[in-house]
C-alpha cells in the first residue's frame, strides 16, 4: 500500500493533512499520537469507511487507486484489508449471533455454500482461541477479551492480507492486552498477515511493530523503523517518550520565545522552535536507516 498526499476534510475542518506512506516490506507499522491527532481517521480513510466527497489524495493497493473506485468497485479490497474497531462492545450487533456476524463476509462476498460457510467460521474461531459451540451464542455472553478475539476472527474470515487494528487493546486489561498481541503474531506468522497497528500506547507499539509513524494534529511528525524510540529525532516524539512510564526521556519545559508564522502543527509547544520554523511544509527530510522526519529544525 502507498499513501500519497492524503487529506481528510469534514466541512471547513481539515483532520488529515499530506499524509505520505509506504507499507511495502515493512510487518507492521504502528500509528502513534495523542487523542484527536487523527489516528482513527487515517485508519478509516484507507479502508474507504468515509465518504469520498471528504477524502483527496491517493491510496494505491496493488497499483489501483482505491480512491477512484465506486463502492461496488470495491469489493475486491474489501477482501484484501480489513479492520478491527476499538470498542469490542460496540463493534457486534447484540441481537445478532457470534457465528452469524463472522459468516456476513462470506455472505456479502458470495464465497462456498451455507455449509461450507459455517465451517469456514468453525475454523476461524478456533484459530482465535473460541470454540465452534460460541457459533450461536450472542455478544453479551463473552467477556471484552473474548469480544475482542471474536472481532479478529470477523476480520480473518476472507483472507485479509492486511488488517488495520485501531486501539484494538486499549479497552483491555494488560494481561488480556499480552493475550491478544501474541495472539496477531502467531496469526502474521502462520498466515503472512501484515497490521497497521493504531495506538496511544508506545510500549505496546514498541514491543509489537517494525515501523511506527507519529501523528500530530492531522500530520506526520516522523516515521521510521521503531528502533527510532532509542533517539528520537522529532520534539512531540520526544514529548511522547518523556511521558511514558518506563522512559527516562527528558523533554525541556522552556519554550523558546519566538513568534514567526509556522504551518507546523506542534510549533507553539516545541522547544525547538526558530525562525526557520517558518519553512515547514509538511515534506520529509530523509536522516538516515530509514527514518524521516518533517521538523525543518533537525
Amino acid at each position: 500500500m502507498k499513501i500519497r498526499e492524503l487529506n481528510v476534510r469534514f466541512g471547513n475542518k481539515q483532520i488529515l493533512k499530506n499524509i505520505n506512506f509506504n507499507t511495502d516490506n515493512i510487518n507492521t507499522i504502528g500509528i502513534v499520537g495523542e487523542s484527536g491527532s487523527g489516528k482513527t481517521t487515517l485508519s478509516l480513510a484507507i479502508t474507504r469507511l468515509i465518504p469520498k466527497k471528504s477524502i483527496s489524495g491517493n491510496i494505491l493497493y496493488d497499483n489501483i487507486d482505491i480512491l477512484s473506485l465506486e463502492r461496488k468497485s470495491l469489493m475486491w479490497y474489501r477482501k484484501k484489508v480489513q479492520i478491527i474497531f476499538q470498542d469490542p462492545y460496540s463493534s457486534f450487533n447484540p441481537k445478532i449471533k457470534i457465528g452469524d456476524a463472522i459468516k456476513e463476509g462470506l455472505d456479502i462476498h458470495n464465497i462456498g455454500t451455507n455449509n461450507e460457510r459455517k465451517k469456514l467460521v468453525f475454523e476461524v474461531l478456533e484459530k482465535v482461541g473460541m470454540k465452534k459451540d460460541d457459533y450461536d451464542k450472542y455478544p453479551h455472553q463473552f467477556s471484552g477479551g473474548q469480544r475482542q478475539r471474536l472481532a479478529i476472527a470477523r476480520a480473518l474470515i476472507l483472507n485479509p492480507e492486511l488488517i488495520i487494528a485501531d486501539e484494538a487493546t486499549s479497552s483491555l486489561d494488560v494481561s488480556i492486552q499480552a493475550q491478544i498481541l501474541n495472539l496477531f503474531t502467531s496469526l502474521q506468522k502462520s498466515l503472512s498477515i501484515k497490521y497497521i497497528f493504531v495506538s496511544h500506547d508506545i510500549s505496546v507499539v514498541n514491543y509489537f511493530c517494525d515501523y511506527i509513524l507519529v501523528l500530530y494534529g492531522g500530520q506526520i511528525m516522523e516515521f521510521g523503523p521503531i528502533n527510532i524510540l532509542k533517539k528520537p529525532t522529532h520534539p512531540y516524539t520526544q514529548l511522547l517518550l518523556s511521558s511514558t512510564p518506563g522512559y527516562s526521556y527528558y523533554y525541556p519545559e522552556i519554550i523558546p520565545k519566538i513568534n514567526v508564522d509556522s504551518n507546523c502543527p506542534f510549533y507553539p509547544r516545541c522547544y525547538k522552535k526558530s525562525q526557520k520554523c517558518q519553512e515547514y511544509n509538511g515534506k520529509y527530510f530523509y536522516l538516515s536507516d530509514n527514518n524521516f522526519t518533517t521538523c525543518v529544525n533537525i
